[in-house]
């Protein structure tokens, strides 16, 4: 499970990287919008993250979570690096959010996914993970119950209208593949665009079951991917980052000692 998660790291590191956006590839932080969370604030005004990019730490920072999250591909039992990766993960996702990083929502798997492994102890470890797997199932079935309250259901147009929103750069730059052809498609059918978003919900919902049992843990797995593969291709919203927890419905308990 550790060698599974870190690896897992490693490649969001990676593929940060090739986007720009580790701190080390950044400036100093400007901020942009004032309405966000005391959390926000405070770290803006410590100062911190902006003696932290002038005096090049940024780049401390970036290598020190790459380095943990690999070293915990050979150590996996290793309690220390975890603790660091978290720290790490926690300076880079507070610094980057300055930025309006919204893509940094995405980022907080790997802010809560070390914390199991910073004990050896397996009931305790199997405690964290079943906190974890309760918190996922929270995440997506709240949401379907904030569409539920929005009148998402309601909606008929909400499908056409946030595919066309989200894509509209992608059919103006390549208007003849096959992919523009597609969404072309789905715009002009509104109830297919109806249909396609409502699955995507009713996805959501399904995950009330775990509150229930385990039983089900392997369909809670795999409905995820498909679920953010879709809003990628036609929402070109990436939430793959997320998909590391997971790994929480992959855990089997440990077994009770005397």
């Amino acid at each position: 499970m550790a060698r599974t998660v870190f690896l897992c790291a490693i490649l969001s590191w990676i593929w940060r990287y090739y986007n720009g956006v580790l701190l080390h590839q950044i400036g100093v932080p400007i901020l942009q919008h004032p309405h966000l969370d005391y959390t926000y604030w405070a770290w803006a005004y410590s100062g911190l993250p902006h003696k932290l990019l002038q005096q090049n730490g940024g780049i401390y920072i970036d290598l020190a979570w790459l380095l943990a999250a690999i070293g915990m591909v050979w150590f996996e039992k290793n309690t220390v690096l975890p603790v660091l990766f978290f720290a790490c993960t926690l300076v880079y996702h507070l610094t980057f959010s300055l930025y309006d990083g919204w893509m940094n929502a995405f980022f907080i798997g790997f802010l809560l996914v070390p914390l199991p492994f910073f004990t050896k102890n397996k009931r305790l470890f199997s405690l964290l993970m079943d906190g974890l797997r309760y918190y996922v199932i929270f995440i997506y079935f709240s949401s379907f119950l904030w569409k539920i309250a929005d009148g998402f259901f309601l909606n008929f147009e909400e499908g056409q209208a946030v595919i066309a929103n989200n894509i509209d750069f992608w059919l103006f730059e390549r208007p003849n593949t096959v992919s523009s052809a597609i969404y072309t498609y789905f715009i002009e059918h509104q109830s297919l665009s109806y249909v396609l978003m409502c699955l995507g919900a009713v996805s959501q919902a399904v995950f009330v079951v775990g509150f229930f049992t385990k039983k089900y843990d392997i369909i809670l797995f795999v409905l995820p991917f498909l679920f953010h593969f879709l809003a990628y291709y036609f929402l070109e919203v990436a939430f793959f980052e997320f998909l590391v927890l997971q790994l929480v419905f992959l855990h089997k308990p440990a077994i009770s000692s005397q």
